[in-house]
């Protein structure tokens, strides 16, 4: 749509200079007497090689302008010496005298001269003289009103405010051409700046208030630099800026309200910042807004229910905020919207069913908030949604059926929610989709055999959840298509899926974890598996030595997790070099929670990728070797509660560690005398008390080393340590009023990676947790936290199978029965002391 604004002012380079009327013979060749007026301020002087028309015997400079519009002008002359002030209409000899100025105020003592005037659309000259003649000296003039010469100045307001001589590119910048040559700038006919693009440039600094003086700006673009500071509230000045895109900087402070009155506006980008505080509900008066994009910030309070009176956006975009409340049901006014993303912030209540009217809808993004309630089934008549992501949130209830409307749909993510119920078979009918992620629900009954005919079906996650496939593993490999599968947490053997997969030629990443797996079941499909770039194993029944050398011969694989099984031997060194032709590197390997001996093979350093890395739990021995410091892209490295394992005490690995976002595992000199040593305990970490049975509160003095699986606050935790002297059958089960969480981890540390999770055993009836398993000898740390972030409550812990803890119980009912205060000798009774002590 074309802006219609008012004519721009400009100045005029006068190309055959005039001469002031009446000057001498001599004085007409004098030609650098007359100068265009090309700046706001121009500092020159007097002598006598240019005379005053006005002023015998004067000396005098002359400036000629050219004004296209009636404007209001401010003309000052400054000087130690006296200065005189005259302006007339039009150029050289035939110019008209219009006004004059000596002082702008001599009772102030203020010689200095000043004509304030409204000028029609014509040419002018300025003389600047002097009240004595002849006086010589140096002057000052400013001259303010005139379009072109404002823009000037505003733009070296902001090339010294932002670090214009660091810029990438500024050619011409402090230069007198036209500004239209300047870099980044364009200028329209008149000389006003237009368009001023400095993206990528790095521009650092700050935007000063001066750029709301560039009153003809259509286009800004400052994005991609290292601009800091507030927003300044005269961009709101900017009444016919379209384009305002200043994403990927450092803002801090508010969003001014003030930007509320562009309202040409029609794209907004302020994405990647720092910026805080509300969003404004003065946004809501843009009208011709097509594209708001806000994200990454930390912006706080509620999304405005003003935003419904945006009725041309297209794309609303307020992702990865700390933004609350519930999404307002006036967003289903935005007809004109395509894109709507607002996951990443904590947005409570339940999705609008009024969401439904957006048929021009192509993506819906609400994943990572603590949106509760069911999938409205109103959100089947978005016919033209492409990607549905409502994963990671409280919703319950069942997939509606009637997503199969959705014809177009490629991407549904709605995993690590409370769905429940059976899968819809109509899905099937989506036959553009490419990705299906259903893990971490509680949803059960079979998987339909019917999505075998998706052929476009790249990808399905249906991990953690009460899921068979008796019917759906014999059509599996009729998916050909089909680059992920994760299946595991389910009542489905992975001994079952191996032979399925065989004649899967796209497959890259396979999760069967928790799936009753042996390494007798899985080496004969080994070969089968020779494209696989991701292997999931963990909590597996997998034993032997030989089978991680079998795996690192897996050419293509980057990402292997085989924690929590019962593998011996030796880490074998093909893990870190790989034995295919082609370049090979690891970039995640968790070995944790096995029976891995030795030491830790040199090789790994030679993994160039490795991100993360979980030795863990095992017992290994000796010092890491000192190569693994050019593993320059790691960024965890868990190797505590070995038989020995310990980092080099030398400052070039200790460096390298110090620069690893996460570590976890001592130093030689630490494990030297003691290789496993005990924290000391805090008081958010405590023994189990001999009757196996806790009764305590969260609150804010302990929080959970594990991310809230909803909301982006802390979680509160307790943790519970207790030693198991012989392989014991083992039940957890912690109570309350609010959706609690368990974890149980080896050893004492409380943020060490858990290897049994629970979540609701019985949802919906109960949000409680239990967690059943066999453990082995051993110490272990029981963490009781809960679902949601930042919630307080109390909660009941018990734990039963514990020999030891039942029999300190039993003695602690005879001690308290008998008056054991009273014994003779009750040395170490009710201590933590072991019993048979």
């Amino acid at each position: 749509m074309r802006i219609v604004r008012p004519m721009s002012l400009t100045f005029i380079i006068v190309l055959a200079l005039a001469l002031p009327h009446g000057a001498s013979d001599a004085f007409l060749a004098q030609t650098e007497c007359v100068q265009p007026l090309i700046s706001v301020a121009v500092e020159d002087k007097w002598n006598s090689d240019c005379l005053s028309r006005s002023r015998e015997y004067a000396y005098a400079r002359y400036y000629t302008f050219s004004v296209l519009q009636q404007s209001d002008v401010s003309i000052t002359l400054e000087s130690e010496t006296d200065p005189y002030l005259f302006i007339f209409s039009g150029t050289g000899a035939d110019a008209d005298y219009l006004t004059e100025n000596d002082d702008i105020d001599a009772s102030g003592r203020n010689f200095n001269s000043r004509i304030a005037i409204t000028l029609e659309p014509g040419d002018y000259t300025i003389e600047a003289t002097t009240y004595e003649q002849p006086a010589t000296g140096d002057f000052t003039l400013t001259v303010m009103g005139i379009g072109p010469l404002d823009d000037r100045a505003v733009l070296l307001a902001l090339y010294n405010a932002a670090g214009g001589d660091n810029w990438r590119q500024s050619d011409n910048w402090l230069t007198d051409k036209p500004l239209s040559q300047w870099h980044g700038v364009t200028a329209d006919a008149y000389g006003r700046v237009t368009t001023l693009d400095l993206e990528q440039n790095n521009v650092a600094g700050e935007i000063p208030p001066e750029i709301g003086g560039l009153s003809s700006l259509v286009t800004l673009y400052l994005g991609a630099n290292d601009l800091s500071g507030e927003l300044p509230a005269k961009l709101g000045e900017l009444e016919y800026l379209v384009t305002l895109d200043l994403w990927g900087n450092a803002f801090t402070g508010e969003i001014p309200p003030e930007l509320g009155k562009l309202a040409n506006l029609k794209t907004f980008y302020l994405l990647a910042n720092e910026l805080s505080g509300e969003i404004p509900a003065e946004l809501g008066d843009l009208n011709r807004l097509e594209v708001l994009h806000i994200g990454e910030n930390h912006l706080t309070g509620k999304i405005p229910a003003q935003f419904g009176s945006l009725s041309n956006l297209r794309e609303l975009m307020i992702f990865d905020n700390d933004l609350a409340g519930e999404i307002p049901s006036e967003l289903g006014g935005l007809v004109e919207l395509n894109r709507l993303w607002l996951y990443e912030n904590q947005l409570t209540g339940e999705i609008p069913p009024e969401l439904g009217n957006l048929t021009g809808l192509t993506e819906l993004h609400l994943y990572e908030n603590q949106i509760v309630g069911s999938i409205p089934v109103e959100l089947s008549k978005l016919t033209s949604l492409t990607e549905l992501h409502l994963r990671d949130n409280h919703l319950t209830g069942e997939i509606p059926p009637e997503l199969e409307n959705l014809t177009k749909l490629r991407y549904i993510f709605l995993s690590n929610n409370r769905l429940e119920g059976q899968i819809p078979r109509e899905l099937a009918n989506l036959s553009s989709l490419a990705a299906l992620a259903l893990g971490s629900n509680h949803l059960t009954g079979e998987i339909p055999s019917e999505l075998a005919d998706i052929k476009t079906l790249r990808a399905l996650w249906l991990e953690n959840n009460n899921l068979t496939a008796q019917s759906f593993l014999p059509r599996l490999k009729e998916i050909v298509n089909l680059g992920v599968l994760d299946i595991g947490g389910n009542q489905i053997a992975g001994a079952d899926v191996l032979p399925q997969i065989g004649t899967l030629a796209e497959l890259r990443v396979l999760g069967l974890q928790d799936s009753q797996l042996s390494t007798d079941q899985l080496v004969p499909h080994l070969e089968a598996l020779s494209g696989l770039e991701m292997l999931y194993l963990g909590d597996n029944r997998l034993t032997g030595d030989h089978l991680l050398t079998r795996l690192a011969n897996l050419k293509n694989l980057h990402t292997l997790d085989v924690h929590n099984n019962q593998l011996t031997g030796t880490i074998p060194p093909e893990l870190g070099t790989g034995t295919g032709s082609s370049a090979f590197n690891r970039s995640y390997l968790d070995l944790s929670y096995n029976q891995l001996t030795g030491q830790v093979p040199p090789e790994l350093g030679d993994a160039d990728d490795l991100e993360y890395l979980d030795l863990s739990n095992n017992r290994l021995t000796n010092q890491i070797p000192s190569n693994l410091t050019e593993l320059d892209k790691l960024e965890t490295f868990r190797f505590h509660n070995n038989a020995g394992l310990c980092a080099p005490n030398d400052e070039d690995f200790q460096e390298w560690l110090r620069f690893i976002v996460r570590v976890e595992g001592p130093t030689c000199d630490d494990t030297q005398t003691d290789p496993d040593p005990t924290p000391e305990l805090s008081e958010c970490v405590e023994p189990l008390p001999a009757v196996g049975v806790v009764n305590a509160m969260w609150n804010t003095d302990c929080t959970s080393d594990v991310t809230a699986p909803q909301g982006r606050g802390d979680r509160y935790a307790r943790f519970y340590t207790f030693i198991l002297s012989a392989a014991s059958d083992v039940t957890i089960t912690l109570s309350s009023e609010e959706d609690a969480f368990l974890y149980l981890r080896t050893g004492t540390s409380t943020d060490g990676p858990a290897f049994h999770e629970n979540d609701d055993y019985d949802y919906p009836d109960s949000t409680d947790s239990k967690i059943e398993a066999t453990l082995d000898v051993g110490t272990y740390t029981i963490e009781a936290t809960t679902y949601a972030a930042g919630v307080t409550g109390d909660f009941a812990l018990t734990i039963s199978g514990i020999g030891p803890l039942e029999d300190r119980a039993a003695l602690t009912a005879l001690y308290n029965a008998t008056e054991g205060d009273d014994w003779e000798d009750n040395d170490n009774w009710l201590t933590g002391a072991p019993l048979d002590e």
